[in-house]
């Protein structure tokens, strides 16, 4: 397992082997596959050798990343003015001695109106189906017959799974909402809708990310992780503590 200390701005790996590496910009998000870690800063994208545990490639980016997701074939970031930008992995080189600048290899792969807002929040996706996050709604993209978008200018986070359930949160006010929609197609009304209302949720708590294991949904929120079976809505809850 892997996971961000945010405090510190540092890549974790287990609890017995845990090691940090500054970064020296604000860290956005991490994603990472069987060889490195990729990074999405403020200043761009860092990805580090995951056996070294050293950088091994950087992409420099006015701004930086907002997100980032990839799958087999390519590497997907998100800016906060420029839609999504991608670069394909073959074009990773460089070393740990010698860091590689990829910045030449970034290429655009979607924008408004293809997507609806250039400022995009979150990226994730399976296989080639894309599913986003922006300023101005949800899109999902990369599969003819299965691109499809609603507006909203409150979404967040999102996770699509295997199973082709599209998960998104949203946020307005105080009022936090994570929404199932059962693939994308119809995205007109959620067809589950998870509330910070005191029903599952502890009220007035804030939705910090997203993750879903077959059924289960794991939530990072300001009081704690919850996970919640999306079919029996049996859910656990691990508080942070004092």
């Amino acid at each position: 397992m892997s996971f961000v200390d945010d405090n510190l701005l540092q890549w974790v790996d287990d609890n017995e082997l845990q090691w940090g590496l500054e970064l020296g910009a604000e860290l956005r998000q991490v994603w990472h596959d069987d060889y490195y870690i990729y990074a999405a800063t403020s200043e761009g994208l860092d990805i580090i050798d995951i056996d070294s545990e050293q950088p091994f490639a950087y992409v420099t980016y006015s701004g930086g990343f907002t997100t980032v997701w990839g799958n087999d074939t390519s590497i997907y970031v998100g800016t906060s003015d420029a839609g999504i930008k991608y670069f394909g992995k073959s074009s990773i080189s460089g070393s740990i001695y010698n860091p590689a600048d990829l910045s030449v290899a970034l290429t655009m792969y979607a924008e408004y109106p293809t997507i609806t807002s250039n400022n995009v929040r979150y990226i994730h996706g399976q296989e080639n189906l894309l599913m986003c996050c922006t300023a101005s709604g949800v899109d999902t993209l990369g599969v003819y017959g299965k691109e499809a978008k609603t507006s909203t200018p409150y979404a967040q986070k999102c996770f699509l799974a295997p199973s082709e359930r599209l998960y998104y949160t949203t946020a307005s006010g105080s009022e936090h909402a994570i929404n199932r929609v059962s693939g994308p197609y119809d995205w007109n009304t959620p067809d589950k809708t998870y509330l910070n209302d005191g029903t599952i949720f502890e009220s007035g708590i804030e939705f910090n990310d997203i993750f879903v294991n077959g059924t289960i949904i794991y939530t990072a929120t300001s009081n704690g992780v919850y996970s919640i079976d999306d079919d029996t809505d049996d859910f656990l809850i691990y508080f942070t503590g004092a």
